[in-house]
């Protein structure tokens, strides 16, 4: 048993160590967040952008026109991220060294 944040694991990383074969197992929830509030209410995020959409329409609906284009934005920032995440970290001590030696610095 594991926190959702496992879901968030990159699926290239999951292939690269073989994670299913290991026996990992993702099971997603049926709503992305509940959201409990005061008097009995509640707001729930679903997997389906219209039924999210309509949830959030019940406190905002010019909130819950602009969530598409939210969304859009949080999807491009993510896929950003996932490449990154990916990538090897410079190797600033190596770089800076042939740099010196290059400038006549060392």
């Amino acid at each position: 048993m594991a926190s959702y944040t496992v879901s968030l694991l990159n699926p290239k990383i999951i292939e690269d160590l073989n994670l299913h074969e290991h026996g990992l197992e993702i099971k997603l929830r049926p709503q992305s967040n509940f959201f409990p509030l005061s008097d009995r209410k509640s707001l729930s995020f679903h997997k389906n952008l219209l039924d999210t959409q309509a949830e959030v329409a019940r406190f905002s609906e010019r909130d819950a026109a602009t969530l598409p284009d939210f969304y859009a934005m949080l999807e491009s920032v993510a896929n950003i991220l996932r490449e990154e995440l990916l990538r090897s970290p410079p190797m600033w001590v190596a770089a800076l060294r042939t740099w010196c030696v290059q400038a006549a610095l060392v």
